[in-house]
């Protein structure tokens, strides 16, 4: 009896660290979404005769505010790492 109680703390363990795996990968996939969408901004800014060109000063400052952005997405995948590794150990 007492096996099926570890049981079901193991089942209930793996299913968090795949949860918690999931939810690291989407923090990643959304970091390089963004990143590639600075790099997008960042090319219309360089680029003459575009809207980009047109409104730069403007871009650059939301390309920064992006930047942060990305901190937060690795730092949100950093810490669900994190949790994996203190939960498998």
């Amino acid at each position: 009896m007492s096996d099926m109680g570890n049981n079901g703390r193991t089942h209930g363990r793996e299913v968090i660290v795949q949860m918690l795996m999931d939810a690291s990968q989407r923090m990643t996939i959304c970091e390089n979404e963004v990143n590639k969408a600075i790099e997008r901004v960042r090319k219309s800014c360089n680029t003459h005769g575009t809207i980009g060109a047109d409104h730069k000063s403007l871009l650059l400052s939301k390309i920064s505010d992006l930047k942060r952005l990305v901190v937060l997405y690795r730092s949100v995948s950093e810490k669900y790492e994190d949790s994996v590794v203190k939960l498998t150990d």
